[in-house]
């Protein structure tokens, strides 16, 4: 397989058909294989991939086809089609389970995506952004904003990014009702964890009784230039006597909001670009 696959790519094609080829070989073939594809897509090739991996497909297509039996379902931006996909296999896999539970007669779970949608909590909220925890505590008017707290999706290496946030709640909380936040960022082209951030605060107070804006900031971003994505989770403690547990997951948002860092080619490629500078020393 991987020997027809090296010959098909080598190949001077106008049009180039692949088939779930991509899964095979270990990953420096698979990275050969996409830097081979992307020398050909530059050179004006068409090429037309059948594919379940969401990333593969992200990575070189510009446009997508979401098939169903034969059937178009979806063809349009690839990020649009991608995100509706993931979202409705998703559903699907949850009204299966929910009629394993019928059957079985487990306790049916509610979908916290489809009770409280993350689209109402952030107007910049991806399309397959997901939901999950108890709700006791919810994120909500989730913005990612520039130093100057204007909502903003785009950063340079080096400038300052906030993200706010109010909280909500349906429940009479306790008074002694403490919380923390983790705060995500994933690199949205292979799904790494670029950096994990937690509050580690503990408030006591009525939190959706005010309408206290939190603000989480970092001051210099240093990741390279691409795509990232950003996620939440709260966790809440009722007992503010109780010190030595993690809490209750409340509210955890899946791929919230999506941000780019623009590239700069003085920086090399990975995933974070620390401040460096070269030197020469003459010989005495």
């Amino acid at each position: 397989m991987r020997l027809a696959f090296s010959i098909a790519i080598n190949v001077n094609a106008e049009i180039l058909l692949i088939d779930e080829i991509l899964a095979v070989g270990d990953a420096n073939f698979q990275k050969k294989c996409f830097d081979k594809l992307s020398e050909i897509k530059k050179a004006g090739a068409t090429i037309v991939i059948v594919s379940h991996s969401m990333e593969q497909i992200k990575s070189i297509c510009d446009r997508a086809i979401w098939l169903d039996k034969g059937d178009i379902v979806e063809d349009g931006k690839t990020a649009d089609v991608c995100g509706d996909y993931i979202f409705s296999m998703n559903q699907a896999a949850i009204a299966r389970k929910q009629e394993e539970d019928k059957l079985t007669g487990n306790k049916i779970r509610k979908n916290p995506t489809l009770l409280y949608p993350p689209i109402n909590e952030s107007n910049q909220c991806c399309r397959n952004a997901e939901r999950n925890g108890s709700m006791q505590l919810r994120f909500h008017n989730i913005k990612l904003v520039d130093n100057k707290l204007k909502e903003c999706q785009s950063f340079s290496y080096g400038d300052q990014m906030r993200l706010t946030f109010c909280l909500n709640s349906d429940e009479n909380l306790s008074k002694d009702t403490a919380f923390y936040i983790k705060v995500f960022i994933f690199n949205n082209e292979d799904g790494r964890l670029c950096s994990a951030f937690d509050s580690h605060i503990r408030l006591n107070k009525y939190f959706y009784e005010t309408n206290d804006l939190y603000i989480f900031s970092i001051e210099h971003v240093n990741l390279a230039g691409g795509k990232y994505f950003i996620s939440l989770q709260m966790n809440i403690i009722l007992d503010k006597d109780d010190t030595d547990t993690n809490g209750e997951m409340a509210d955890a948002l899946w791929h919230i909001i999506d941000f780019t860092i623009s590239k700069d080619n003085l920086l090399s490629a990975g995933i974070t670009a620390m401040n460096n500078q070269w030197d020469t020393i003459e010989e005495r």
